[in-house]
């Protein structure tokens, strides 16, 4: 009766997990898409800025893209460790059922 119900309770578990991650991996997707249009688009309208003396301004949103780019691959570097560990799972334990 009992491992009934924690193999429920695993299962559900595992399941929220899952929709959990998946949901934030795609609202990064959605933020890294809008940074990138939001890129070319400032590189579009740099020149303006620069032709109405807005140069301090145009470094500051350089500067703020480059450090877009730097927590991006922090995310992405922690997104390899927790992929990595996934896998030793799936690979040591397979009776998890690790998807």
């Amino acid at each position: 009766m009992y491992k009934q119900h924690f193999q429920n309770a695993f299962q559900t578990g595992k399941r929220t997990i899952a929709n959990i991650w998946n949901h934030a991996t795609k609202f990064a997707g959605d933020i890294d898409y809008s940074m990138k249009v939001g890129k070319r688009l400032f590189a579009a309208m740099d020149p303006l800025l620069q032709d109405f003396g807005a140069g301090q301004t145009s470094r500051a949103i350089v500067q703020g893209f480059g450090q877009y780019e730097k927590g991006r691959d922090e995310v992405i570097g922690y997104n390899n460790q927790v992929q990595g560990t996934l896998n030793r799972l799936r690979r040591n334990v397979p009776e998890l059922e690790i998807d």
